[in-house]
């Protein structure tokens, strides 16, 4: 954005509204304009249908823009509504030409002004809560650019945007915290957003060498969750049951057993007058799964009747952990 970046206490124009602004009604050529820094991503789709209705029955809603100079040369810019920029453009690309309507300020607006409209647009716009979780995310972005991080808060955001905090926070970790693979699941309608963000507790660093996020904690409770159907409120009862697993989970050998075991394989066994203990230390079967994980060849290892009764009787998390074993070639007797 053109401007120069003000002080905090220039934050009264974003909640006090433009001020000292004639504003002009103009059609211009699309190729003829800039556009600002927008805090909305543009998604090809919705530009596209957009692009048909115009088509149709024209722009109905104007853009709204400025007048800025650029090495002595004055240029319309689009400061929002840029998906009808982007359709009116389209469609003069593929022959149909017309002008974009543009509601204009006769003068160049700030970095602050630009901020305010852009918020107050997308804020009019009908959208998915992930959309929206994007949206909140960019204007807390450009806001900390502004006025510097130290300055802005998540009850100042929520206020001036007019949302709850915990909507402010919760749209920051879905963009922060959420690997880009859950999102795409999210932004594809095969996982609900509820769903997505309880998964931003887990760890979204991938487990790989191969430097994709494929067999990340997040994305491979995700698949998990997408097939079993589960609810959210099911999402979250499943989740809090592994977190407490996690935390009673213990080593499962020492030093010098794991050397021959990772290379020879083994069959791994509870003994009878053991089984309450193995059965109360839940989190042992999620330990189990990743120590079998790490193996040379994980199909080499076998368990014995003992360890499948025992996953049976906890009835806890036995559907993913019979599933990962079995992606893994481990057979059970």
């Amino acid at each position: 954005m053109v401007g120069e970046a003000s002080s905090l206490e220039d934050k009264d124009l974003i909640e006090n509204g433009i001020k000292e602004v004639v504003w002009n009604w103009v059609e211009v050529d699309p190729y003829n304009v800039i556009l600002a820094n927008n805090i909305r991503e543009i998604e090809t789709e919705p530009m596209m249908e957009l692009a048909m209705s115009i088509n149709e029955i024209g722009q109905l809603q104007p853009c709204i823009g400025d007048i800025v100079e650029i090495e002595g040369e004055k240029f319309v810019r689009v400061i929002a509504g840029q998906h009808r920029y982007y359709a009116i453009k389209h469609l003069c690309d593929s022959g149909f030409p017309r002008k974009i309507i543009i509601r204009i300020a006769d003068r160049e607006l700030s970095n602050e002004e630009i901020l305010s409209i852009q918020m107050s647009e997308n804020l009019q716009n009908k959208m998915t809560p992930e959309q929206d979780a994007k949206i909140i995310h960019s204007f807390w972005q450009s806001s900390k650019e502004i006025y510097g991080k130290e300055n802005i808060t998540i009850a100042w955001l929520a206020r001036r945007m007019g949302r709850s905090p915990k909507k402010v926070s919760d749209s920051i970790k879905y963009v922060e915290g959420l690997s880009p693979k859950v999102q795409e699941m999210v932004s594809g309608g095969v996982l609900p957003y509820s769903t997505a963000l309880l998964l931003t507790k887990l760890d979204k660093k991938e487990d790989s060498t191969s430097g994709e996020d494929y067999y990340s904690e997040q994305v491979r409770t995700a698949v998990f969750l997408i097939s079993k159907k589960y609810s959210t409120k099911q999402a979250e009862t499943y989740l809090k049951r592994k977190a407490n697993e996690k935390n009673l989970a213990g080593p499962l050998f020492g030093d010098e057993v794991w050397k021959e075991i990772k290379t020879n394989g083994h069959i791994i066994a509870i003994r009878d007058q053991s089984s309450r203990e193995g059965r109360a230390a839940i989190g042992w079967f999620d330990r189990m799964f990743k120590t079998v994980s790490m193996l040379d060849d994980p199909a080499k290892v076998k368990f014995t009747k003992a360890i499948v009764n025992a996953v049976e009787e906890t009835g806890l998390a036995r559907e993913q952990f019979y599933a990962e074993l079995e992606q893994l070639g481990v057979k059970f007797e």
